[in-house]
């Protein structure tokens, strides 16, 4: 690799390393997973002492990888 291509990953790995300290973890969390009613989700979490990713997470299983699928018959 040229001496260029390696000084500038370098300056990208300082630079996405700097993000993730000045942005924070929840913030670099929000970026990198989006959720609908994320702001529910934390309110209702918090008030429960619940971590807000844990629920976001067992949302996201519990919905299965098709979210736009719907279930024809009744869950019991």
């Amino acid at each position: 690799m040229s001496k260029i291509f390696k000084a500038f990953l370098v300056l990208l790995a300082i630079f996405v390393a700097v993000l993730g300290i000045l942005g924070g973890y929840q913030t670099s969390q929000k970026f990198k997973y989006p959720v609908a009613y994320a702001d529910y989700i934390v309110k209702y979490s918090k008030a429960n002492d619940l971590d807000p990713f844990l629920v976001m997470a067992v949302i996201k299983v519990e919905r299965g990888t098709f979210g736009c699928c719907r279930r024809t018959y009744a869950a019991y």
